[in-house]
């Protein structure tokens, strides 16, 4: 916690709490009392909780709280006496009214009238007495003060904290656990039980990969198992003795080592966002917390200067990294031969080959899509930063082609906005789920070109191509994620859904393929749950494909 948070979020009230710390330790050592002692033990204990971590600052709130209310309460009880000696004369001016009633006389009219008028006179008296009391010059400056240095700033900075949201899980997230909840298998979990440590969990158990800012929203919102939480359990990698967790498997560069991680944690889901693969910092950088907590910093995203050019490099690293295979990619092969922008302030993008997934599918994605660019000087396309727009998915669509083409911003003409071709409309937050994958294998012609390919189309409207492809040394072999014949019973209820996949083999000619055979495929959801293999295998004659009836293991 340092001195910025320390006003952002107090302002002056961490500042009046030390000195009613002080006060309860005069009053301590005047008069030794249990409960205050209890009192500063706690608050200093908090309070160097605090500077240790900052999430501490929430709890030391309460600690706050009460003591510029201690502190306030002294000043007010301190203006309080000083009125009380002032009033001394006034209660003793009192005494004499009362005196002066005994000398009216009891009988006939006269006496009734003075008896009355004594009476409005002692009645207009107290009241003028009790409005003094509470409005005195004094206690009136104390109430004042105390508004102005405890309460005023506070108020200023809750009214900014106000506009700007809270700091909760916003839409995207509450949407898509929500969903999570009520469209995933039961863990088999009682969420409200209570369970010693050493508790076994049921078979029907599995827990959800994400980062451990998340691990609570999980948790309370989808109720449902986060291998991650903002105790920091569950992150892994160096710091926490090599273990498997997030920062391992979301930094991950191959498939087969992040399913090491999935499979000794029993992950069936995974979670991310767009802040999670955001190295360029076009709206949070969570990435390179994750690149730190792994110890893998290098590669990824920097910039540095040479020979008076400064150079924003995106590198390979970052393309090969699960996260970004996942939250920018969709699981899909993507390839991109490189590139730079700019002159003396250069955006640099090396050539990158993201392999496809076989074993993560999309099921989920929130409505909200965030478009990361490029702000370049029109004059001489100098990279100026990184920004990013959000919108629903039709506008984004919309604006596509428009950033991949470069466009003038109507606000500020100097300005050009830009973004690489591979950079298209991501969802916010995408829910991915960890499948063994259906094998489809079969015989192909040697060396001929094999892929395999469907159509799918998320919640949102968002279409996109999923393939693999390979080479044949006489058979051919893929392991695909998507099924296409929608969800079952007892597994998930996703609402992404495939068209029938199309295989096909073919040849290079004048460096374009040529499609030689092909057929469309379906693939069942438990193939896909239970790893089963369809056999399919291609054969040409005479330029007409023939193909064997599909085998399922």
């Amino acid at each position: 916690m340092d001195w910025g948070n320390i006003w952002h979020w107090f302002t002056t009230t961490f500042f009046l709490a030390f000195a009613a710390l002080a006060l309860i330790g005069y009053n301590i050592w005047s008069r030794w009392k249990v409960e205050e002692i209890l009192f500063v033990v706690w608050s200093v204990a908090i309070l160097f909780a605090c500077f240790g971590q900052n999430r501490f600052a929430a709890y030391y709130a309460v600690n706050v709280a009460i003591l510029c209310g201690f502190l306030s309460w002294k000043l007010l009880e301190f203006a309080a006496v000083r009125a009380e000696s002032k009033e001394k004369g006034e209660r003793e001016q009192g005494i004499k009214i009362e005196k002066g009633k005994r000398k009216i006389k009891r009988g006939g009219e006269r006496g009734r009238k003075a008896k009355k008028k004594y009476n409005e006179k002692k009645s207009k008296e107290a009241q003028r007495l009790a409005a003094k009391k509470f409005f005195r010059a004094d206690i009136i400056f104390s109430f004042i003060v105390i508004l102005l240095v405890v309460f005023y700033p506070l108020l200023n900075e809750s009214v900014a904290k106000a506009k700007l949201g809270s700091g909760g899980p916003g839409y995207g997230w509450y949407e898509s656990l929500l969903w999570m909840g009520e469209n995933t298998p039961d863990p088999g979990v009682d969420y409200y039980a209570l369970y010693p440590e050493d508790y076994t969990y049921p078979e029907s158990a599995y827990s959800v990969m994400s980062w451990w800012d998340y691990g609570h929203w999980i948790t309370y919102i989808a109720h449902r198992i986060p291998v991650a939480n903002p105790f920091q359990q569950g992150i892994g990698g160096p710091y926490q003795g090599n273990a498997p967790g997030s920062c391992v498997f979301f930094i991950a560069k191959n498939e087969s080592e992040a399913n090491r991680v999935l499979d000794s944690l029993d992950v069936r889901y995974v979670i991310s966002d767009f802040k999670m693969a955001d190295a360029m910092n076009s709206y949070y950088n969570t990435y390179g917390v994750m690149t730190f907590w792994a110890n893998d910093t290098a590669g990824h995203y920097g910039g540095y200067q040479t020979e008076g050019r400064i150079t924003f490099e995106i590198g390979k690293e970052y393309f090969n990294t699960m996260v970004t295979k996942l939250h920018m990619f969709d699981g899909r092969e993507v390839q991109f031969k490189g590139g730079y922008i700019g002159q003396s302030s250069v955006l640099l993008v090396k050539p990158f080959h993201a392999k496809p997934l076989r074993h993560y599918r999309l099921v989920h994605e929130s409505p909200k899509y965030m478009f990361p660019h490029a702000v370049l000087n029109a004059a001489t396309e100098d990279m100026l930063g990184w920004e990013c727009v959000s919108k629903n998915y039709t506008e984004a669509k919309e604006l596509a082609p428009k950033l991949h083409s470069g466009v003038r911003d109507p606000k500020n003409p100097e300005v050009i906005r830009w973004t690489p071709s591979f950079i298209s409309p991501v969802s916010y937050v995408k829910v991915f789920e960890y499948v063994k994958g259906a094998r489809i294998e079969g015989r192909a012609p040697d060396g001929s070109i094999v892929e395999i390919a469907t159509n799918v189309t998320t919640n949102q409207g968002r279409e996109f191509i999923y393939s693999q492809t390979t080479i044949s040394n006489g058979s051919y072999k893929f392991i695909v994620p998507y099924s296409t014949t929608g969800p079952v019973e007892g597994g998930t209820n996703y609402d992404v859904l495939a068209t029938t996949y199309k295989i096909r083999a073919g040849h290079i000619e004048n460096e374009t393929i040529v499609w030689d055979i092909g057929k469309e495929i379906e693939v069942k959801e438990k193939e896909v749950l239970e790893g089963k293999t369809i056999r399919v295998d291609l054969f040409a004659d005479l330029g007409i494909y023939i193909m064997n009836t599909d085998l399922r293991e």
